[in-house]
């Protein structure tokens, strides 16, 4: 069942992935933790579709929320949520890159385009 509803919210496309991310970024504690579940089931089927171009849009849209999710700050179950996304979304080549000049100062981490850098 969870192959046939990942297909069928596929099918639904960026549409779908979109208000995920604005899920995502809800401040509502509740509402993230669940779109990042969410995410989490979905990159994990997409994974085992292989490379593909709805792979491709949602790693697009969805990392730089679900990167945000890593910080110190968050519950464990959530970071290790967002390794397992980063890890999917990015075909298992994820290189978890960020740079700060702080390294005690999260907000002054600077987040490039597709891949991150812990310096």
């Amino acid at each position: 069942w969870s192959n046939k509803f990942a297909r069928a919210i596929i099918g639904i496309g960026v549409p779908f992935i979109s208000a995920l991310a604005k899920g995502l970024q809800s401040k509502v504690k509740g509402t993230s933790h669940d779109c990042l579940v969410c995410a989490a089931w979905l990159a994990s089927e997409l994974a085992s579709l292989g490379e593909n171009d709805i792979r491709y849009y949602a790693c697009e849209i969805l990392l730089l929320d679900i990167v945000h999710h890593l910080h110190p700050g968050n519950e464990l179950d959530e970071r290790v949520l967002a390794c397992m996304c980063v890890y999917n979304y990015t075909s298992g080549k994820a290189c978890i890159m960020c740079t700060y000049t702080n390294p005690r100062d999260w907000s002054t981490w600077q987040w490039s385009s597709n891949c991150y850098n812990i310096l």
